[in-house]
């Protein structure tokens, strides 16, 4: 896949409190770019019909399934780009291709890496938007456009889109 999306526009959808301003506009991006939404972002871009084209997920805990692949149908056309070692329940919920990233800095996976024939791994950074913007910069994509990266506090406190589970009562826990 290296610099195959070379000259195509990818936006990287992360999930913080701007998303709620920027989600119409994303709508007519559809199909026009890359889509790479990160995994707390997804639910609240299917819930506006903006279906991505990756879903980058890095986290390993048991809330990354519960909160984003328990019981949800996500169309078999998303494709999964994951750390190798998330939740082992997140791969065989997912209907969709699934591509497995080994840490380049990591030495098991440096072994995994030059067995597998790309030397050129990526790192994927310390959260799953910088993975993301790795990958479209593996991918060759540009521009890349950063849209609900604020990582900050927006009115009366919120840290998440509306519709994030971290918004809601069920992810009180994991943001407190």
């Amino acid at each position: 896949l290296k610099d195959k999306y070379q000259g195509l526009p990818a936006f990287i959808i992360a999930n913080g409190p701007s998303l709620d301003k920027n989600i119409r506009q994303l709508a007519d991006i559809q199909g026009r770019g890359l889509i790479i939404s990160v995994e707390s972002a997804i639910i609240h871009l299917l819930k506006n019909n903006i279906q991505p084209d990756i879903l980058a997920v890095i986290e390993r805990t048991k809330n990354t399934y519960s909160f984003h692949f328990q019981d949800i149908d996500y169309p078999a056309d998303i494709t999964l780009l994951s750390l190798a070692l998330v939740d082992p329940h997140v791969l065989p919920a997912f209907p969709g291709a699934k591509i497995p990233v080994f840490r380049e800095r990591e030495v098991l996976n440096q072994w995994l890496n030059e067995y597998l024939g790309d030397g050129s791994a990526i790192d994927a950074g310390a959260n799953v938007s910088h993975l993301a913007a790795e990958l479209a910069l593996y991918l060759g994509a540009d521009p890349i456009v950063f849209v609900g990266q604020d990582y900050a506090y927006g009115p009366g406190g919120i840290t998440h889109s509306r519709d994030s589970i971290y918004a809601q009562e069920a992810g009180r826990q994991s943001r407190d």
